[in-house]
């Protein structure tokens, strides 16, 4: 026999409802986060990237972190890059061009100043 649709929902909402702090907790944000920036920064040659989150408040947290950590690992590129010698700076060079802090409107990258 077949669960009707909103029981399954209802039982969804109830686990949800158990879980969230757990899921949302700033540990693991910052973690995901974390993972996300040495991800993508190695992986940049799709130029895309989608995160889903559960809630607006946690996507917004989420963009925060990301963020933060995106411009740190910038930082820490162009810090490389001026330290490097020749050989090096041809490649380190192209990583801090393209890593421009990804638009949360989906176009494209920007540019950050400062």
């Amino acid at each position: 026999m077949r669960e009707h649709p909103l029981d399954v929902q209802q039982r969804l909402e109830q686990e949800l409802k158990r879980d969230y702090h757990i899921i949302t907790a700033g540990k693991r944000l910052d973690q995901i986060a974390r993972d996300f920036v040495a991800h993508y920064a190695k992986a940049w040659e799709t130029g895309k990237a989608m995160l889903v989150c559960i809630d607006k408040i946690t996507c917004v947290r989420m963009h925060r972190l990301i963020e933060f950590y995106w411009d740190r690992h910038i930082r820490k590129l162009e810090k490389d890059l001026s330290s490097a010698v020749d050989e090096q700076v041809r490649t380190v060079s192209p990583s801090t061009d393209r890593m421009a802090a990804p638009d949360p409107h989906g176009r494209g990258c920007q540019r950050r100043a400062g």
